[in-house]
């Protein structure tokens, strides 16, 4: 979240899964980068908010930072404003696949209650496109 140093305007900036939570690996978990904004009343309130942005969605799945066990979405979601305009920046999953061989994994250890090995190896089992994570962002200018 950011707001202008006049105090006239917010913006904030998440990536919102647009499913329900998935209790298997078998469906999609669509996500996309999203940033929102509002003016700000006399009083610090804001009162209009409007989608600025709203990125086309990713499979959450297809992430696979952090050894790939879980899926990693990322940590890049920041705002910034000035006086004149608002921006934000987030971890994008539109050109990422998942990988039918990590979700099946993913799901054993899950049901298992620990990490089962062996592992798949990504490099092998999985398509080129498996945790491609890019950081997008957008201004309001």
């Amino acid at each position: 979240m950011a707001i202008a140093p006049d105090g006239s305007h917010l913006y904030v900036v998440y990536m919102g899964l647009t499913a329900p939570f998935q209790f298997t690996t078998a469906n999609p978990r669509p996500v996309r980068g999203v940033l929102v904004s509002s003016p700000v009343a006399t009083g610090g309130a804001p009162y209009a908010w409007s989608a600025v942005h709203e990125g086309p969605p990713g499979d959450a799945r297809g992430s696979g930072g952090l050894g790939f066990g879980r899926e990693f979405m990322g940590d890049y979601v920041y705002a910034i404003a000035t006086r004149t305009y608002g921006a934000g920046t987030w971890t994008d999953l539109r050109q990422s696949v998942n990988c039918p061989a990590v979700d099946q994994w993913r799901q054993q250890s899950l049901d298992a209650g620990f990490r089962v090995f062996p592992a798949p190896w990504p490099l092998a089992a999985c398509p080129n496109n498996f945790g491609n994570t890019d950081i997008f962002s957008i201004s309001t200018q």
